[in-house]
């Protein structure tokens, strides 16, 4: 660890000891702006844990967890040492003192703080950072109400919206919390990123987070059924209009549309396949389909996946769903392609000719 490091984190500490509060934020301020030089250095994020950071910001939070910048500060440099796979996997573990009893604090932070747009910013960036670590979506449940709170709090804030969907990703990973997300209790979790998905439209990084929470909604049979009664299609034809140039987002986009395609039996009492195949074939998703491969056939090999097990699957549905594909023109592209280079491409060519 350089010798700077170590003179700001003693001098950290001597500043905590003597309860003065100015001078402590002024050592946290000078530690983020180093830790922000070398944040790809793993060896940098470690040394900071073996010297006993994690402590020091839990004994900040007890003296001072009312003031707004100590929160702040201390949130940041957490988001930035949960890069750290092995921090992260430390910060889920509750045999692993004392980062994860550093939890429940992040969450009162984020609670007191709630009006505090980075507190929120960092706060569900730290959480999208530890979510990467799957064994520790379960631990994290109990932090989706806080993020909704961040949601409702900082609409137009598009950093904390951005992040607050990172962190929901991962918290959907876990499935009651997907089923959380779509039921009457915490229901306006989707709402709340479906407005996200249109008040930020133009931010691709945010889009994607979204559609991939949906995306992890989507992959849990219990909440499939609800998601399809909120309006997910229209934002997700939108978002896929708005990105056709990104295939990230246009991976995100189809991926939500290949898990709601109705499949040939019943969702349930609520969202028949019949009633849902008619909701895709108006909602514009065809020839949203055609504009992408209109506007993208450069790098339709790094969409093709999503986007044939998305045609596949409406091709397997219904057969009004195959004669839809023929007039939106999605055929006559798809033949222009060169099939030689996609057999999957030529194959599903064949089966639209013969159906």
């Amino acid at each position: 660890m350089p010798p700077l490091h170590f003179t700001i984190l003693e001098r950290l500490r001597l500043s905590l000891l003597n309860g003065v509060l100015e001078e402590v934020i002024a050592c946290m301020v000078q530690l983020l702006q180093l830790t922000e030089r070398v944040a790809s250095t793993a060896f940098y994020h470690k040394e900071l844990q073996t010297r006993g950071v994690i402590s020091t910001l839990s004994q900040l939070f007890d003296k001072w967890k009312a003031e707004a910048d100590i929160a702040r500060l201390s949130i940041q440099l957490l988001a930035w040492i949960a890069r750290d796979p092995d921090a992260r996997e430390r910060f889920g573990d509750q045999s692993q003192q004392p980062h994860s009893a550093l939890m429940p604090k992040i969450e009162q932070w984020m609670t007191t703080h709630v009006l505090v747009p980075d507190v929120q910013r960092f706060g569900c960036e730290f959480l999208f950072q530890c979510g990467t670590h799957v064994a520790n979506q379960r631990h994290l449940k109990h932090f989706l109400p806080i993020v909704v709170r961040a949601l409702v709090a900082h609409p137009s804030a598009v950093l904390v919206q951005q992040r607050a969907c990172a962190a929901l990703q991962k918290l959907a990973g876990y499935p009651e919390t997907a089923r959380r997300m779509v039921n009457h209790e915490d229901g306006s979790a989707v709402r709340l990123i479906l407005a996200a998905m249109a008040s930020h439209r133009t931010d691709s990084e945010l889009v994607e987070r979204a559609g991939d929470t949906l995306y992890n909604i989507s992959i849990d049979g219990e909440a499939k059924p609800r998601l399809l009664l909120l309006p997910v299609m229209p934002q997700v034809i939108e978002s896929l209009r708005a990105h056709s140039g990104s295939f990230d987002v246009a991976v995100s986009m189809l991926d939500v549309v290949k898990n709601l395609v109705p499949p040939s039996g019943a969702f349930s009492s609520d969202a028949s396949p019949a009633s849902t195949m008619n909701q895709f074939l108006r909602s514009g998703l065809l020839q949203a389909i055609a504009e992408l491969l209109q506007k993208s056939r450069a790098t339709f090999s790094r969409y093709k996946r999503s986007l044939l097990q998305v045609l596949k699957a409406l091709h397997a549905a219904d057969a009004s769903a195959r004669q839809c594909i023929r007039e939106a023109g999605i055929l006559e592209l798809l033949r222009s392609l060169p099939t030689n280079e996609n057999p999957e491409v030529a194959a599903l060519i064949t089966s639209l000719e013969q159906s």
